[in-house]
């Protein structure tokens, strides 16, 4: 199943648009995370904690997260579980400075990329997600 999230244009038509949870605290990274994703074509949503992100993804359905290892209140390991156990079709990419690849994986993560990372590495992902359909829902 496909993800839909439904927004009106001028003419009042409903279109498809792919949606990425992106979750990291550190201020830049997110903004400069959530450009590369918006370049890419799919909406943004970027939050600052694992309690924020697990909200937002009751409340909308995403097409994929990006989830950083080190955050307050809740680490990505953490949210992979909460998010891997909600919504099992979900495409999960974890994040991290430090080599955190196992514990994502074991939690859940379908993809870990070790910072610094290229942008371009993001928008082959979000490539591959857009052909394969995958959504939350």
């Amino acid at each position: 199943m496909t993800l839909t999230i439904r927004t009106l244009s001028p003419g009042g038509d409903m279109k498809r648009k792919n949606a990425v949870l992106i979750v990291e605290d550190d201020n830049m990274t997110r903004e400069l995370l959530c450009c590369a994703v918006d370049a890419c074509g799919f909406e943004a949503h970027g939050y600052s904690d694992g309690i924020a992100a697990l909200a937002a993804a009751a409340a909308c359905c995403f097409d994929c997260v990006i989830i950083d290892y080190r955050m307050l209140k809740m680490n990505g390991v953490e949210l992979t579980r909460h998010l891997r156990a909600r919504f099992p079709a979900l495409f999960i990419i974890g994040v991290s400075i430090e080599d955190k690849k196992n514990e994502f994986l074991e939690a859940g993560a379908d993809g870990f990329r070790l910072k610094p990372f290229r942008l371009r590495d993001i928008e082959a992902l979000l490539g591959m997600i857009r052909m394969m359909g995958v959504s939350s829902k």
